[in-house]
């Protein structure tokens, strides 16, 4: 319910919040944005002193504020959360995508819809964006998990991987795609 994401007064919960991490030792903070109309509700305004004024509170410390969110560019940083990553890195220290459905995985170097480069345009630093894989998403059988699959994209897949040796095949496919090493983004997470 959008009960679930109002902040109220956004420097004060911000401030709560730095003070709740002190006093239990909370290394990290993600923000899983699931609803992000919620989210939102509070404002654009709000949202943002929020997220800054949290960022500000930690950057003394070796706390980080993360992102967690769809990796979709039109339902994330040109749709409604566009204010937030008009002032990314005053807001967050990394984005973590999720870049798959119940049943797909939309991990691509360069689709203009979520695409792993559109993403470095906006972060710009691609050391603060992170990959992240389902466990349930069939990696091992992209001809049916993968939306944009063809064979010529898929021509050096592995013979019968596990789900891990794919997923790690696909990563590295788009690492490579893009021209990047392994250490030019944030490491890959698993849900």
């Amino acid at each position: 319910t959008l009960q679930d994401y109002i902040i109220g007064d956004p420097i004060k919960a911000s401030n709560n919040l730095v003070a709740l991490m002190a006093k239990y030792n909370i290394k990290d903070v993600d923000f899983d944005i699931e609803n992000v109309t919620g989210l939102m509700a509070n404002g654009s305004d709000n949202v943002v002193t929020f997220f800054k004024t949290l960022h500000k509170g930690l950057e003394n410390t070796d706390k980080k504020v993360y992102l967690t969110l769809l990796g979709s560019i039109s339902g994330g940083p040109k749709g409604a959360l566009k204010p937030i990553f008009d002032n990314f890195d005053a807001c967050a220290d990394g984005v973590r995508l999720m870049m798959y459905s119940n049943v797909q995985f939309y991990i691509d170097a360069f689709n203009i819809g979520w695409g792993i480069k559109p993403w470095m345009d906006i972060v710009q630093d691609s050391s603060k964006i992170s990959i992240g894989f389902y466990d349930k998403i069939a990696y091992e059988t992209p001809q049916s998990s993968d939306p944009d699959y063809s064979a010529s994209k898929y021509k050096d897949f592995p013979q019968n991987p596990t789900r891990a040796e794919a997923a790690i095949w696909i990563y590295e496919k788009v690492l490579s795609d893009l021209g990047l090493s392994p250490k030019q983004l944030d490491k890959p997470f698993i849900w």
